[in-house]
């Protein structure tokens, strides 16, 4: 729940949890503010490489992820935004980023991860506005893999509001972008 902080030009290989995360518990009114996360790179992470919870004015850019997940791990998400109960979520940039999951080892359930970059308000987070996706670009399955192994979207939003998709690449998974579970007022082009 830092305010005003910065993660940058930092390279993180094979740790067995999330790599950097924002946002914290929502006791007592706290979560982060004006936080940058810029230029860094995350290799063969187990869990999320970067996380944003409970968090306002949040900049997510110019990151390399390559191999995410692990042989064993719990289940690899790239980027996600996934506010717990109680938190808050406002105003969040996440912008040309790499998450390459073409030589991802594939975990216990056949998968090589389940999406590449997810906004997940099913936990109903208020506020929740402001989000925004551009010129990312997230490569799935290896080109030669005729199985793909990417279970679910390149990009989900899932319960998210207030969001915008716009001028992302997206390569090889088994949704490009998947909208579900009560999503309303997103804006999606270009990609």
């Amino acid at each position: 729940n830092c305010h005003n902080c910065s993660v940058t030009n930092n390279w993180l290989e094979a740790t067995r949890t999330i790599g950097i995360q924002t946002g914290g518990g929502a006791s007592l009114g706290n979560y982060a503010d004006n936080v940058i996360i810029s230029k860094n790179l995350l290799t063969t992470v187990a869990s999320q490489n970067l996380a944003i919870v409970n968090s306002n004015n949040v900049q997510m850019v110019d990151n390399t992820m390559k191999a995410p997940g692990q042989a064993g791990g719990p289940g690899v998400v790239p980027i996600d935004v996934e506010p717990n109960v109680g938190d808050r979520i406002s105003n969040i940039k996440i912008a040309n980023n790499m998450v390459d999951m073409t030589n991802t080892v594939i975990d216990s359930s056949g998968a090589k991860g389940l999406h590449g970059i997810v906004i997940n308000n099913l936990n109903a987070a208020k506020p929740f506005n402001g989000i925004e996706v551009t010129r990312n670009t997230v490569y799935g399955g290896n080109l030669n893999d005729v199985y793909n192994h990417v279970s679910g979207g390149l990009i989900l939003a899932r319960s998210a509001q207030n969001t915008v998709i716009s001028n992302n690449i997206l390569r090889r998974g088994s949704y490009g972008i998947l909208i579900d579970s009560g999503s309303s007022s997103l804006k999606v082009s270009g990609n």
